[in-house]
């Protein structure tokens, strides 16, 4: 089972993704809600569709989401094409209109016509580009020799909008796609948080199965001799250096072999390639130069996320970047101070990375081997 820590500022850091899940259940939920009103919406309009010559349907808000109607008495004539649609020509009896669709609905809409003499069409608003109506334009200047046809007057003619027919079958499948995305994205979202919750209890069971006690742990950070490094996550108990960040780790001050700041600022340098050079001395023993590599990759990915650090090895040859920080100046007065604390819990900590403390820790994990 968890262990529930009593102490405020690391009970804070395991709340926190409890309260995330929760603000994400609420997150769903909201956007659940949203998309079946919208989807509710989107059907009322499909029961209740808007004549296409309808001289209220320039007023309409959002009109991309309107339906719109009308029944044809003739065959379309296209005029302009658009990818794999058409723009054609429609009559209603009285008036010209225009339709967008594909060569499968035209087949459709004619054959309806020549069979019924009317055919209802329905589909979603869409505006008449200004390319696509010029083409307009020019065909119906072909067609009616009284009145030519212009750019001023062609709404006259044939409208400024028209009926986009393959919109008009896909706009409830869109938003049942919507729904979907966004379900599937809500179960994915809470995937992730059950799974960090799964991770903080394997977190305390780690730390259990190290050894450490937690209550004596908990009681140590709740002591008024404790230390809290709030900036850097980090608590410095009698016994412990313990890190809360983005996970938690604690570490007994006997344990520790070496401990030194690490510091990259803008990309380089100091504190990367001692780091890595430091990862490479512990796998020299075993590769130097493979070793090597693999300890400059740590180094690497320690100084890409934030610059500062306070690197630590242990006896058993295990080395961790156990606290990081943004702030330039406050991290590193809080690292400088609590590398000073621990030296004072274990003088045989090596503090700072040189030379000489490389080679001192260098005999030591040899050796216990």
């Amino acid at each position: 089972m968890r262990y529930r820590f009593t102490n405020e500022a690391v009970k804070k850091w395991q709340d926190k993704p409890l309260r995330v899940t929760i603000v994400g259940i609420a997150l769903l939920v909201i956007t659940i809600v949203l998309i079946a009103v919208g989807y509710i919406k989107a059907a009322g309009r499909r029961d209740n569709p808007i004549n296409l010559f309808d001289e209220k349907i320039s007023d309409l808000f959002a009109p991309e989401y309107y339906v719109l109607y009308t029944d044809i008495s003739e065959e379309p004539v296209q005029f302009a094409y658009e990818g794999d649609e058409g723009y054609y020509f429609i009559w209603d009896g009285s008036r010209y209109g225009v339709a967008m669709m594909d060569s499968s609905e035209y087949d459709q809409i004619t054959a309806g016509v020549n069979e019924q003499g009317t055919y209802h069409i329905m589909g979603c608003y869409k505006y008449i580009p200004d390319d696509i109506a010029q083409f307009g334009i020019e065909t119906m200047n072909e067609a009616i020799d009284d009145a030519p046809v212009d750019s001023s007057n062609y709404a006259d003619y044939f409208g400024k909008y028209c009926i986009d027919v393959e919109l008009g079958k896909m706009d409830l499948f869109n938003l049942n796609m919507e729904m979907t995305i966004a379900i599937l994205t809500g179960i994915f979202m809470l995937a992730c948080l059950a799974e960090g919750l799964w991770n903080m209890n394997c977190v305390t069971k780690h730390l259990a199965k190290d050894g450490i006690d937690m209550e004596r742990l908990d009681r140590e950070m709740n002591s008024s001799d404790s230390t809290l490094f709030e900036e850097i996550g980090t608590y410095l108990t009698e016994n412990y250096i313990v890190y809360f960040k983005e996970e938690i780790r604690a570490f007994r001050y006997t344990d520790i072999v070496w401990a030194f700041m690490n510091q990259t600022e803008g990309g380089d340098a100091q504190g990367l390639s001692a780091a890595g050079r430091a990862g490479g001395m512990v796998g020299g023993a075993v590769g130097g130069l493979i070793g090597g590599l693999i300890g400059g990759a740590i180094g690497a990915a320690m100084g890409t996320s934030n610059p500062y650090g306070i690197t630590i090895y242990l006896r058993n040859g295990m080395a961790w970047n156990i606290s990081m920080g943004k702030s330039k100046q406050t991290t590193v007065d809080e690292i400088t101070r609590a590398l000073s604390i621990m030296k004072e819990k274990n003088p045989d900590i090596r503090i700072g990375y040189t030379p000489e403390n490389e080679m001192e820790v260098k005999k030591i994990l040899q050796n216990r081997r």
